[in-house]
């Protein structure tokens, strides 16, 4: 198969045929690594003027705004709709409004304290649901705060737009990227979009990662795909994985497809691009399948010795190309769970540095403090502070500012006020970099709770005296969760946990979801992939090996066993 493709020809008619098309609407199907960002690059060279990019996440975007270098203004979709949102006179909102990503579970907590049953704020804004006055009240109650979330604020510059057709913005082009990972709000704003903009999008339903996240749905590229008012295209050729990885993709959409997955899903042809990656086809054409017999934070660390022993062995020239080249040179992708007792097993090890963050809880104290520290009178302030330290009379305080609408610094007892706000200044100290007094410091961690490192740590305030260049000798490791891969690549990819009852779930009841995170998972290697199951986890037996490694064609796979015999080769 592989003889009988012209690759330079076959991927110049594929991205000559979307550079040069004359339509007003494009869609594109491209599966991961298929060159997405030149083909952009090249169409919008052909078409310079106001161009605008849109994507999904922020790596991407970042991505994006450095590679299209000028050639257009680049967004996530939520930072467009910030942007948009601050030029706008919006009833009851200022122009100087603060965003606050956790705002819904705070308008759902005065929902709680004044006896009204609304609870899905985000599911409504996402899906349009617009007659059941769920959407009304958090738009009241946001006005009070003077204070947006992400999907708020994409709903009322929507709306806005929605009702005054003549005043939405006009592109020359716009790319849009991740079409797969929109939900209903944003796939009809981006509709209201191409009303008055020629369009291009790209997605690929076999990448949708988000429907139970975000109410993202597959169904939306594919509906795109048959809409016959868009121009139809595909990118067939993949240069960012080796040969194997392909394949072993191919291997798992086909089984999928045979037992009855994927259904409605949009044909497309996947090839690696050997003009690019016959070197790294060559180097490395198979991937390691490895059993740990077990796994343990403390006496039998056996996947975190296995993945030092495999990174030990990666040539220079490698990690010069990631660096280069602007990825990741490792990247773990696993539950958090095993994620966790990797990063233990490298914090105790010289010579590595560890990137990897989890989902910060919101701390509404810290969070309320710092609003207050700009204003205060805010608001949205004092609200967050009274959530987590509950005044007398919440319900009755509740129902008074929603029935008046006064400030809720004027309902607030002043002896309350004061107790804060001697907390406040003590923080300020900490953004200012004065040295706190043991007193300042007493009071401070008894008011929040934390030690003074964890509240520097949450609100990222760094110390004077760090280096920033100390880490420039080290090797660098970015952990990650399946979902957290997307918009991610990297040389060397070690897929852990990858156990039935992690990856799937259920070996009885598997859905779509998870096979498209393995073939995500799959998809960020540029160089080799290594999948590691384990026969037991902190004492307990695992599921076994996952059954996703029983579609891939067995001369694709290197066996290993990881037990107390193994040593680093």
């Amino acid at each position: 198969m592989a003889n009988e493709i012209n690759y330079e020809e076959e991927r110049s008619k594929s991205t000559d045929a979307i550079v040069n098309s004359t339509a007003d609407k494009i869609v594109i199907v491209a599966g991961p690594g298929t060159g997405k960002t030149y083909t952009f690059i090249e169409f919008l060279k052909k078409r310079s003027g106001d161009n605008l990019a849109l994507t999904f996440i922020n790596n991407l975007a970042n991505d994006l705004k450095s590679r299209l270098d000028g050639l257009a203004e680049s967004h996530t979709f939520h930072s467009f709709c910030k942007s948009l949102l601050h030029k706008l006179d919006i009833d009851g909102l200022s122009r100087d409004f603060e965003v606050y990503p956790d705002l819904d579970r705070i308008i759902r907590s005065d929902a709680c304290f004044i006896g009204k049953d609304y609870k899905a704020f985000i599911n409504a804004f996402r899906t349009l649901e617009e007659h059941n006055g769920i959407i009304d009240f958090f738009i009241g109650r946001s006005n009070y705060y003077d204070t947006v979330s992400f999907d708020d604020y994409v709903y009322r510059v929507f709306s806005h737009f929605r009702e005054n057709h003549d005043s939405l913005p006009s592109f020359d082009n716009i790319v849009i990227d991740e079409y797969q990972d929109f939900h209903r709000l944003e796939v009809e704003f981006i509709k209201l979009l191409a009303s008055k903009s020629k369009v291009l999008i790209v997605g690929d339903d076999d990448q949708a990662l988000y429907e139970n996240i975000r109410k993202s749905s597959p169904d939306f590229i594919r509906e795109l795909n048959e809409d016959s008012s868009y121009e139809k295209h595909q990118l067939p050729f993949c240069s960012r994985c080796p040969e194997v990885i392909v394949g072993a993709v191919n291997d798992v959409i086909k089984c999928s497809v045979r037992l009855g997955y994927f259904k409605n899903r949009i044909e497309k042809d996947y090839h690696c691009y050997l003009p690019d990656k016959k070197e790294d086809s060559e180097r490395f054409p198979q991937i390691e399948d490895v059993y740990c017999t077990v796994q343990t934070k403390e006496k039998c660390p056996y996947i975190p010795k296995y993945i030092e022993a495999e990174i030990l062995k990666i040539e220079e020239r490698d990690f010069t190309e990631a660096k280069e080249e602007g990825y990741y040179p490792i990247l773990v992708i696993g539950p958090s769970q095993y994620l966790k007792q990797v990063q233990y097993y490298f914090d105790s090890k010289e010579g590595f540095k560890i990137n990897y963050k989890e989902n910060i809880k919101a701390n509404y104290l810290l969070d309320g403090y710092r609003f207050l520290i700009k204003d205060n009178d805010s608001n949205i302030g004092w609200r967050l502070v009274i959530e987590d330290d509950n005044c007398d009379n919440m319900n009755d305080l509740i129902q008074e500012i929603t029935d008046d609408k006064r400030p809720l610094v004027e309902v607030l007892d002043q002896t309350y006020k004061d107790r804060h706000l001697r907390i406040i200044n003590i923080i300020k100290k900490l953004f200012t970099g004065e040295t706190l007094t043991e007193h300042d410091t007493t009071s401070l961690e008894n008011a929040v709770e934390l030690n003074v490192d964890e509240i520097k740590e949450y609100y990222a305030i760094e110390d004077e005296d760090g280096d920033d260049n100390c880490d420039e000798d080290l090797i660098k490791l970015k952990l990650t969760t399946f979902v957290g891969a997307k918009g991610l690549s990297a040389g060397f990819v070690f897929v852990i946990g990858f156990n039935n009852g992690d990856l799937p779930r259920d070996k009885n009841s598997i859905d779509d979801l998870e096979i498209k995170e393995f073939i995500v998972a799959l998809s960020r290697t540029r160089k080799k992939c290594f999948l590691i199951s384990n026969g037991r986890f902190g004492g307990k037996k695992t599921g076994g090996k996952s059954c996703f490694i029983n579609a891939i064609n067995p001369p694709r796979l290197n066996k290993i066993e990881v037990n107390k015999n193994w040593r680093p080769k």
